[in-house]
């Protein structure tokens, strides 16, 4: 299914050759205060409402050894429903995710993407009122360099945008 709203933007990022975007979605601007950081976050909103966002993320820096490894073997298995025990050992990896106070994972699994190996991770952020729709890219299959790409919006609208990101995900190309 085709990216929505007549024409696309198409962006590149990290692993992510190509990654096409309704036209119509606006670029936040995002300065990086500290230019001695690597870390790299893109927003993109719907043009009506700045709280519906498509975001591509480097956290910068890799992940610990350990997590790296557990994010690695994770990603080994055959797509489907992750555990919670496995989820546990993902905690690096799910940054804010794992905060079980802030964030409640309502499904978390593994599923081939364009070919590629992803952990997709889907829940809300209740103090915030938020839904969010997560991708997790082991960048070089050592676990450690991962970028992430999310949809995210205010739960009352969540559903309503979500085929768009859907297909935005849908249309990925992998670097090589």
């Amino acid at each position: 299914m085709p990216v929505d709203e007549t024409s696309i933007n198409q962006i590149g990022f990290g692993p992510v050759s190509n990654i096409e975007l309704p036209s119509t979605w606006v670029e936040q601007p995002h300065p990086n205060s500290d230019t001695r950081s690597p870390r790299t976050l893109r927003k993109f909103h719907h043009p009506e409402d700045d709280r519906v966002q498509i975001c591509l993320y480097y956290r910068g820096l890799p992940v610990t050894a350990p997590s790296a490894e557990s994010f690695a073997n994770c990603l080994e298995k055959e797509p489907g429903t992750i555990s919670q025990a496995s989820l546990e050992a993902l905690q690096e990896v799910l940054g804010p995710l794992a905060l079980k106070d802030d964030f409640n994972i309502e499904q978390a699994c593994l599923k081939t993407l364009n070919g590629k190996k992803i952990m997709a991770v889907e829940g809300h952020w209740p103090g915030l009122d938020l839904k969010s729709s997560n991708i997790f890219i082991d960048t070089k299959g050592d676990g450690a360099i991962i970028y992430e790409l999310y949809y995210a919006a205010p739960s009352n609208c969540f559903d309503q945008h979500k085929e768009t990101a859907e297909a935005a995900f849908a249309s990925i190309a992998w670097s090589e």
